[in-house]
């Protein structure tokens, strides 16, 4: 006699574990998104922020710490960003520099080992502060101004003039 069950059997058993696994971790979400020193919810009932805040909004985890600085006459400066956590950290830490660098291929590849010289308004090369930078983000300390940045990479020079003051402000070298 043929089944009358209403539920095909033909998914292979070895697919019940998974799903039933991730049907019980989705269950459980809430109850394991309890916060350190708050009391046990019962059951599964979510934080009672849960409905306000989408679970994107969780804290981010942190990010790599930002390669050592150095120095060089007033300047100070970090450059890095060479894998995806410091990379982050890198640009995170952006807008607390008056001046960021960013190298790159014309076709969106970051460079590296990029001879950078900066020169400030008025001094000519007798102020000069040269430097390589190790990492296609440079963040740079320096008293405020106005400064000629050359950068030369793979045998191309580029130049930009920037003022720097308050404001952030990030110079961008495609080569």
């Amino acid at each position: 006699m043929p089944s009358t069950h209403p539920i095909k059997t033909s998914t292979p058993s070895r697919l019940a574990l998974p799903a039933l696994l991730a049907a019980c971790l989705l269950a459980a979400q809430p109850a394991m998104a309890q916060q350190p020193g708050q009391p046990a919810r019962a059951g599964n009932m979510p934080p009672p922020s849960a409905a306000a805040t989408p679970a994107a909004t969780a804290a981010p985890a942190p990010s790599a710490p930002l390669p050592e600085a150095k120095t060089q006459g007033s300047l100070r400066y970090t450059c890095g960003g060479i894998s995806v956590d410091e990379s982050q950290a890198m640009r995170a830490a952006m807008k607390d520099h008056p001046l960021s660098l960013l190298f790159a291929a014309q076709g969106g590849a970051y460079l590296a080992d990029v001879q950078v010289k900066l020169v400030p308004q008025g001094w000519g090369d007798a102020g000069a502060l040269t430097f390589t930078a190790s990492g296609p983000v440079c963040l740079l300390d320096l008293p405020a101004g106005s400064y000629e940045v050359e950068a030369s990479a793979g045998g191309k020079e580029k130049r930009q003039t920037v003022m720097v003051g308050k404001d952030a402000k990030t110079l961008d070298f495609r080569f």
